[in-house]
């Protein structure tokens, strides 16, 4: 199968048939509960990663500030009279 499929499309392939595997494989012991079991544990770490994003939003505003100063400083020293230039060349 990873013949058949590109690089893009078989990582969109891979969680599709860890899921089907985990609902029809793990999951599934004669019942139908095998599929919302699967959705179960797939929403743990769904979850988890939306309690991180709320916990590090805060520091985004200071993280895009630095990334700003830090880009104007070093299109600053590129100029052709700056030191960095000189050394450069």
């Amino acid at each position: 199968m990873r013949s058949l499929a590109t690089g893009t499309v078989w990582g969109r392939v891979q969680p599709r048939l860890l899921f089907g595997f985990l609902s029809s494989q793990i999951f599934d012991h004669g019942s139908a509960d095998g599929l919302q079991t699967a959705f179960l544990v797939r929403l743990v770490p769904l979850a988890a990663a939306g309690l991180l994003t709320l916990a590090v939003l805060g520091t985004y505003p200071r993280d895009v500030a630095t990334a700003l100063a830090s880009d104007r400083e070093t299109s600053a020293g590129n100029r052709l009279g700056s030191p960095t230039h000189r050394i450069n060349r």
